[in-house]
């Protein structure tokens, strides 16, 4: 009878052990799901940045697109310029001789 009880009582102490180890790990449990929950939001933010550079590098690269057209416009008219001065030069000369 009294191993009996030793025996119970023993099963009684592990049974607490295994309760006590329960418990930490549900409170283990609970910290990594508020850190789950925190990275998630961490991810969201930077999901919605990178988001948000995108846009603005489609913006940047519409404007390059624009600057580029714009310099070569610029260009073709330099160019033209050019032409322009160097016909009225060759007319001068002629002027001249």
């Amino acid at each position: 009878m009294e191993r009996i009880t030793r025996e119970m009582e023993c099963v009684a102490r592990e049974m607490e052990r295994i309760a006590r180890e329960m418990e930490r790990i549900a409170h283990e449990m609970e910290r990594i799901t508020r850190e789950m929950e925190r990275i998630t939001r961490e991810m969201e933010r930077i999901t919605r940045e990178m988001e948000r550079i995108a846009c603005e590098m489609e913006r940047i690269t519409r404007e390059m697109e624009r600057i580029t057209r714009e310099m070569e416009r610029i260009t073709r008219e330099k160019e033209r310029i050019t032409r322009e001065m160097e016909r009225c030069a060759k007319e001068l000369v002629h002027e001249y001789e």
